[in-house]
């Protein structure tokens, strides 16, 4: 996983290698942070702390824990206006282990007929998991691709995680309260 960070936020959180198109922000200088094993390379800065801290909390395999979370700032999003903020601020009202699919995304953001549209803005998404795009799906059910279809598997391992997580947790609720 890679990260990139400005004093502002996240520019970028992504699986796979940063290119150096992009990494370079015209609005800020920033460093590049290569995560591996959950640690990063040189001194965090608070924003990268922040990251951290936020994807030890969705991995946690609490959903609750992950939903109250705090979100670090996002830099990109101060950089978007439009149609595009609009789908990505979207994205960040859909709830662990739900899902949207593209048409509603479209609908939601004012353009019933762009369900393309929101496809190209979350392809685009520089910020995957924290701004949730894997949460969205295709009308049939069915995932869709990720990444450009590289990445394909992961979303569907993600989805999953979401589910089973939220699932186990009410679940032993259930199993709590028939215990009583």
């Amino acid at each position: 996983m890679n990260l990139e960070v400005c004093s502002n936020g996240v520019h970028s959180l992504r699986f796979g290698k940063i290119t150096t198109a992009e990494v370079r922000c015209l609005m800020c200088t920033s460093a590049v942070v290569q995560f591996e094993d959950g640690s990063s390379e040189g001194n965090a800065s608070s924003v990268e702390e922040k990251v951290l801290q936020w994807l030890r909390a969705y991995f946690s395999g609490d959903h609750q824990q992950a939903m109250t979370a705090e979100l670090p700032p996002i830099c990109v999003l101060k950089r978007r206006d439009g149609f595009a903020l609009k789908v990505l601020q979207r994205l960040l009202t859909i709830k662990f282990g739900q899902t949207a699919s593209y048409s509603e995304m479209a609908s939601k953001c004012g353009h019933k007929n762009s369900a393309r549209a929101v496809g190209r803005v979350v392809s685009e998404n520089p910020a995957v998991l924290m701004i949730p795009c894997h949460r969205v799906i295709l009308k049939s059910g069915k995932e869709g691709h990720f990444s450009g279809g590289k990445l394909d598997a992961l979303k569907k391992a993600l989805l999953s995680y979401e589910k089973t997580t939220v699932f186990s947790e009410n679940n032993s609720k259930l199993v709590d309260n028939a215990n009583m």
